[in-house]
C-alpha cells in the first residue's frame, strides 16, 4: 500500500480500476483511505466478484465502488474504455499471460480503460534472474516493450520484497512480531541500496498512457 500510494499521490476526484481485484481489499482502500471518488474492482472469478461485493456492502450500496467480472486477456472494453483517471494491477497479469502474445493482449486492453494521460500502475513479479522467475518468465524490459506497444510510456519505477528475506518467510512459518519488522528491514534496504534492485522480487512500473 505504501508503495502504491507513494507512486500515485492523491488520488482525490478520481476514477480508479483495479484489475484483478480479488476480493476488494485494495478497491475498499482506494476508497476509503485514498479518496478516489469512484473505484471499479474486476475479476476472472464471478465467485471473487460476489464475494468482494459481499465484503464491501456499505460502499457497493453508496455507489463508491462496484465490482464486476472480467477476463484481463479476453477483454475488458464492458468495464468502460477510456473513462478512467488511473488503473491498478496486482500481481494479475503474471498469472492471467501465458506469454509474450498474451501479455501483449492483457496489457493493452487494461491500457484501454484509461483516458489519454490516464495513469496505468503494475506491480508485478518482474525477477531479472532466471532463477526467481515463475509463471510468466518475462524479463523488466519485456514488460515495459509490451506496455510501450500499447501505447503507454514509462514515468516512474519502484520495486518491493527483497528476495533474501522472502525465501526465509516462504519456508519457514513464523509470527507476525518477528515477519513485520524483519519485511520492513528489507524494504529500507532496497530502498537504501538501489544496486540492490535485482534482488527485489516485485516491480512497480507507472505508464501514462500517451495514445
Amino acid at each position: 500500500r505504501d508503495l502504491v500510494a507513494r507512486a500515485l499521490g492523491d488520488l482525490s476526484g478520481r476514477r480508479v480500476v483495479d484489475v484483478g481485484c480479488g476480493t476488494g481489499r485494495i478497491s475498499r482502500w482506494l476508497a476509503e483511505q485514498r479518496a478516489a471518488s469512484e473505484v471499479v474492482g474486476v475479476d476472472f472469478s464471478p465467485a471473487t466478484v460476489e464475494a468482494a461485493r459481499n465484503e464491501s456492502t456499505a460502499l457497493v450500496t453508496s455507489g463508491l465502488v462496484r465490482f464486476e467480472q472480467g477476463d484481463v486477456v479476453a477483454g475488458l472494453d464492458a468495464i468502460g474504455t477510456g473513462t478512467f483517471d488511473d488503473a491498478i494491477v496486482l500481481g494479475c497479469l503474471s498469472v492471467a499471460c501465458r506469454d509474450a502474445a498474451s501479455l501483449d493482449r492483457g496489457i493493452a486492453n487494461v491500457a484501454r480503460l484509461v483516458r489519454k494521460r490516464g495513469r496505468v500502475l503494475l506491480l508485478e513479479p518482474i525477477p531479472r534472474s532466471p532463477l526467481l522467475r515463475r509463471v510468466l518468465r518475462l524479463g523488466l524490459e519485456e514488460w515495459i516493450a509490451a506496455a510501450n506497444r500499447a501505447g503507454l510510456s514509462l514515468v516512474h519505477a519502484d520495486r518491493m520484497g527483497f528476495v533474501p528475506v522472502r525465501l526465509v518467510f516462504s519456508v519457514r512459518d513464523l509470527p507476525r512480531m518477528i515477519v513485520a519488522p524483519v519485511f520492513r528491514a528489507g524494504e529500507r534496504l532496497l530502498d537504501a541500496s538501489p544496486w540492490l534492485a535485482p534482488l527485489s522480487d516485485y516491480k512497480l512500473l507507472l505508464f501514462t498512457r500517451s495514445s
